[in-house]
């Protein structure tokens, strides 16, 4: 029996080899390698593709992660400019919807001899008490209302009168002394409340 490492050299090509059971052809061997390579070739292809196939998609994957990146900054950046844009609308939308809530309510308020007396003793305490020939203007409504109140405030107050003034509106109350005016109008009251929210 030959080795199994034994060359056999042939002096023309075989038509047939036999390997055991197995027998094949020449042109059988040549066909079988034949695919064999097809096959190693098809096979370098679908990796070669593959992997070309994977650097491409993995390019495109970090150009569309570079453009949603720069979409969400762009998108971050404008809502930031709109939340600092309907901020200061806001801050400044408050001041005007709280003074006019306040000129309704206060719109609202029946008068009553108390409000107007309080209205008046909030609007002296203003002046020193002590100080004589004190000037209380009302609306002609309010005035009639506290008539008489006058004795209430004298003993601070010496010499007070209260007057009528067709120019106030109803919760108005003006007050003059020695020392100026002081301006107890609701009008003057709202405009500063404006002032301190704004």
């Amino acid at each position: 029996m030959m080795s199994s490492n034994s060359r056999i050299h042939f002096s023309s090509l075989p038509r047939e080899i036999r390997v055991g059971a197995l027998a094949l052809s020449a042109s059988e061997a040549l066909a079988e390698e034949q695919m064999q390579r097809e096959r190693e070739g098809r096979d370098e292809a679908h990796r070669r593709g593959f992997e070309e196939a994977m650097t491409y998609l993995d390019g495109k994957m970090l150009e569309q992660r570079s453009d949603f990146g720069q979409l969400q900054d762009n998108t971050f950046r404008s809502l930031a400019k709109a939340n600092e844009t309907l901020s200061r609308q806001f801050s400044e939308m408050v001041p005007v919807i709280a003074l006019e809530v306040a000129r309704r309510i206060i719109g609202d308020i029946p008068a009553d001899p108390d409000r107007i007396a309080r209205l008046c003793s909030e609007t002296l305490a203003e002046i020193s008490p002590g100080t004589g020939d004190v000037q209380v203007w009302l609306a002609p409504g309010d005035h009639k209302l506290v008539q008489g109140i006058e004795a209430e405030f004298s003993h601070k107050y010496p010499g007070i009168q209260l007057h009528p003034d067709p120019d106030l509106t109803p919760g108005d109350c003006r007050v003059q002394s020695r020392f100026g005016v002081i301006d107890g109008r609701v009008a003057t009251k709202l405009a500063n409340l404006g002032r301190a929210l704004a």
